[in-house]
């Protein structure tokens, strides 16, 4: 009877059809009123549509039990189709941008890196402990993280090279490594530090 009232994992056409709705044709909206940033995150910095689609999906997938059993098993489509089409999506991302593959890459992509580190990366050593053991504490703090290296970036770059609008691809490359290397540099450390603290502990 439990058996029975766990929903099976989204058909292709299902998936698809709530990636290019929500993750694009509904994100592209917001985009286009231009009504601030929050909405479009990270795409314009940021993509809510596309974070409450993924924040749902995984509600459900604990809920119905899909990520306990091998998810390319319960695809409806052999992987040897899927990982072409998340192939041929990312190339029109790339050169073709638009809601329709835009949408349905946000989708497939997420669940491609899902099915190859389930498939070939499911193994457990002192440092995947370590790493999953900080990971909830790190998805709560590193947007404060992000923010205050990003912000370091800028004043050193403002400092160092003025308003930098001759050097504009330097900027963005460089931004991009600083911030990168920077913030996982700090968030990990902190988020496994903050998870060994009593009380907190329990909580994170």
């Amino acid at each position: 009877e439990e058996e029975e009232r766990k929903m099976p994992f989204p058909s292709t056409w299902t998936r698809l059809f709530y990636g290019v709705t929500l993750c694009g044709i509904v994100l592209d909206f917001f985009r286009s009123i231009n009504r601030g940033s929050f909405a479009t995150m990270p795409t314009a910095i940021g993509s809510w549509t596309a974070d409450f689609l993924m924040f749902y999906a995984g509600i459900l997938a604990k809920k119905h039990g899909w990520l306990e059993k091998d998810l390319a098993e319960q695809l409806d489509i052999p992987l040897s189709i899927f990982f072409p089409l998340v192939v041929i999506e990312g190339i029109l991302v790339v050169f073709l941008p638009n809601p329709i593959s835009n949408g349905a890459y946000c989708v497939d992509m997420s669940l491609a890196v899902l099915i190859i580190f389930q498939r070939w990366f499911n193994y457990e050593t002192k440092l995947s402990k370590i790493l999953a053991r900080s990971a909830y504490c790190l998805y709560l703090i590193h947007t404060v993280i992000l923010l205050v290296t990003t912000i370091i970036y800028l004043e050193l770059y403002r400092v160092v090279f003025g308003s930098g609008e001759e050097t504009e691809v330097g900027r963005i490359v460089g931004g991009f490594i600083f911030v990168l290397v920077s913030t996982h540099g700090i968030v990990w450390p902190l988020s496994y530090a903050l998870t060994r603290l009593p009380i907190l502990r329990d909580i994170i």
